[in-house]
């Protein structure tokens, strides 16, 4: 073989692998790692149920602070009101219980 010929193919060898790990190292930076993806996942998965208790716990504080101006104004037991607040009473103690039960449930 020419010196000229060796030089060729040695320049186009270190072409072709410099090319070959470039391409490498760009498509390992751009595209999510199935590590990295799952952590995220597991992330954004905390972060949905965290806000999901929070929203429970806030309508059950509303309903709460509902009952409390219920029993300010007709007493704990609400036995003397009209018959509609009374039916909203009770619904409301009862709507507060389920909202109990799943907060203690997405707790656990």
């Amino acid at each position: 073989m020419k010196r000229e010929n060796v030089w060729s193919t040695v320049i186009s060898l270190g072409t072709i692998l410099g090319l070959a790990f470039g391409l490498y190292f760009h498509f390992d930076k751009k595209f999510a790692k199935a590590e990295a993806i799952e952590s995220i996942q597991h992330h954004v998965a905390q972060v949905d149920k965290r806000l999901d208790i929070k929203i429970l716990e806030d309508r059950r504080d509303k309903l709460q602070e509902r009952v409390w101006d219920l029993e300010k104004r007709f007493g704990e037991t609400c036995s003397n009101c009209p018959l509609p607040t009374k039916e909203e009473f009770k619904k409301l103690k009862l709507d507060k219980e389920l909202l109990d039960k799943k907060i203690d449930q997405a707790i656990k």
